[in-house]
């Protein structure tokens, strides 16, 4: 079966790339949990009139910002786990259930992104953040391994992403699969993966830096994973 993985471009035009595993197993898109690993780099959302929330302050000018607020209520039981978000970031509900989950960015970058045309990254000045339960990719506590995790370095390397790193990390009691690289077209590429730990259920989120790259964009990614705090 093959996959596509939607890449935004211009607001009037997502091209569309295919991906296929040896194994000839879809990849992207939305196939059968369990069978496939990276999402969608497409953010592929309507736009809608929404109501932003504004997060409490924490040292640094990043705000913190519980689950639930920070995944808009759309996982329950909540992990245990809390984030912090960059100066002048607000959580965004954009209502198209948990496939697509909760946005954080400034009001301008949400604005941009989130637009009756259509999804729109040409000129995000901040980045964005998308939280959302993964519809293709479930977390194995026997092995402890995510699904599609041993073939995921060189679905990286077949689909044209540079300097692809996957590291394991843990928060808390939560396991977490991190992935960076660098697409052919020079956008950067990161996602983590946690495992919600009651049962298969994977929490990905994965941030959208600014348009172009600017040297910045790794170490918000950086602080933001070193944020993520276990609470009681």
């Amino acid at each position: 079966m093959a996959l596509s993985v939607l890449e935004g471009g211009p607001r009037s035009t997502l091209r569309r790339t295919a991906l296929r595993s040896t194994s000839g197993r879809s990849l992207f898109s939305h196939p059968p949990r369990g069978n496939s690993f990276l999402p969608a780099l497409g953010l592929i959302l309507a736009g809608a009139a929404l109501g932003a929330a504004a997060p409490a302050a924490s040292p640094g000018g990043w705000k913190n910002v519980d689950f639930a607020t920070a995944t808009c209520n759309y996982i329950s039981p909540p992990m245990g786990l809390s984030f912090s978000l960059p100066p002048g970031f607000l959580t965004l509900n954009p209502h198209h259930g948990p496939g697509a989950g909760c946005f954080w960015g400034t009001k301008e970058d949400l604005g941009r992104v989130i637009t009756a045309e259509g999804p729109n990254f040409e000129k995000l000045v901040h980045g964005v953040f998308q939280a959302r339960l993964s519809t293709n990719v479930a977390f194995d506590h026997a092995t402890g391994l995510f699904s599609g995790e041993e073939e995921l370095e060189m679905l990286l390397k077949n689909s044209g992403i540079t300097g692809g790193k996957i590291a394991h990390r843990k928060f808390g009691k939560h396991p977490a699969l991190v992935v960076t690289g660098r697409t052919r077209e020079g956008s950067d590429l990161y996602l983590v993966y946690l495992a919600h730990g009651l049962d298969d259920n994977v929490l990905l989120i994965n941030y959208r830096p600014a348009t172009p790259p600017v040297p910045a964009d790794a170490a918000v990614w950086t602080r933001f994973l070193d944020s993520i705090q276990p609470v009681n």
